[in-house]
């Protein structure tokens, strides 16, 4: 949805027709940058965070 706003914002600043029954006539582009910048970044992130040990200081080794 990030990427159809963008395709939007882009086509007002540079003043394209605007195509019928979809947001903007180039949005399969906006659409594939978005889902390699997604499939890229979503495992980043989820490794980082569930890498990172966890808050307070707790222990697991007993006394």
């Amino acid at each position: 949805m990030i990427a159809v706003l963008l395709s939007k914002v882009v086509a007002y600043a540079t003043h394209q027709r605007g195509c019928q029954d979809v947001p903007s006539c180039n949005w399969l582009e906006y659409w594939a940058v978005g889902a390699a910048v997604g499939a890229v970044t979503l495992p980043i992130l989820v490794f980082w965070v569930l890498g990172k040990p966890p808050k307070g200081d707790t222990s697991d080794r007993g006394m």
